[in-house]
């Protein structure tokens, strides 16, 4: 199940990358991979839940000082009642202003997460979807079609199993590499 919440949300983020540039011949087109830690502020059954590392592959487009990302990720986080792990698929608006070979940017939007649940004790295990917001900064350093940056972003979900409610809310923090067509 996880395996399809993947391929779901890889299929529109190649569709906007492979159809963007017939659809639109001005915008700056990019493709990007995210890779950093999870740090959740949120819990399940009233324990922390504890961070791990954080990847997403993202691809969108820039138009003078806006754009728009779409991006599919994966999240793990774990307490002493079981282990989470999310496929957040995130549509992003930016804002961005240009500086030489710097572009720093802020960022917001929403999301649907594919979580799974299982319980250390054994119990069982159910995935779920549920929806989300989130809202970041960060900055890219053009070095040609090269793109390197770094991105700080708050997400902001929260997933109903039949145990209980998982909050999933957190910051990540992302070394981020990519190019520009």
């Amino acid at each position: 199940m996880l395996r399809n919440a993947v391929l779901f949300g890889l299929f529109p983020v190649l569709l906007l990358l492979f159809s963007g540039q017939a659809a639109f011949s001005q915008p700056k087109g990019y493709m990007v991979l995210k890779g950093g830690y999870f740090s959740p502020t949120g819990d399940f059954g009233g324990d922390h839940l504890t961070g791990a590392p954080y990847g997403e592959l993202a691809g969108g487009f820039n138009w003078w000082l806006f754009g728009a990302e779409l991006g599919v990720g994966y999240l793990k986080a774990d307490n002493s009642l079981g282990d989470i792990k999310t496929v957040p698929i995130l549509l992003s608006g930016k804002m961005q202003i240009s500086i030489l070979f710097m572009a720093p940017y802020l960022r917001g939007g929403v999301g649907a997460n594919y979580s799974e649940l299982e319980l250390k004790s054994g119990e069982g295990k159910g995935g779920k979807w549920s929806t989300g917001y989130h809202g970041g900064l960060g900055i890219d350093f053009r070095l040609g079609p090269v793109i390197l940056g770094i991105e700080g972003t708050y997400l902001a979900t929260k997933a109903d199993f039949n145990v209980g409610e998982v909050t999933l809310d957190g910051v990540t923090v992302t070394g981020n590499v990519g190019f520009r067509f």
